[in-house]
């Protein structure tokens, strides 16, 4: 199977996908057992391309169950964004700088000699 790219994915139906997700595995499962038995693999690449097509197809999925399109927020996110409000509180910043020692009374009456 030809390596998908995200315009072709986002193109195909679920039911596609899912074919694809399965041959792609297949494929992948063969790949590594040819490995694993100490053989040489044809095309060195290729099992790194089968993992990076079933994962942009797992992303395609998740990305339209939550309902993102490519390019705006999920509607979850745009629900949060409206409950902010507007003006945001400045922040203190957190440091672990250097505090001034408290003096004791007796340090306070000690001069020092130069």
């Amino acid at each position: 199977m030809a390596i998908l790219r995200a315009s072709e994915i986002r193109q195909k139906d679920e039911a596609e996908l899912e074919a694809d997700l399965a041959e792609l595995r297949k494929n992948l499962m063969k790949i590594r057992g040819g490995l694993a038995s100490g053989g040489i693999p044809e095309d060195v690449g290729k099992a790194r391309e089968i993992k990076k097509t079933i994962a942009r197809i797992l992303t395609i999925n998740h990305e339209r169950e939550i309902g993102l399109v490519r390019g705006e927020q999920p509607k979850a996110a745009e629900k949060e964004k409206a409950a902010e409000p507007a003006v945001k509180e400045e922040k203190t910043k957190k440091t672990k700088g250097k505090t001034a020692k408290k003096v004791h009374k007796k340090e306070e009456e000690v001069t020092t000699r130069k």
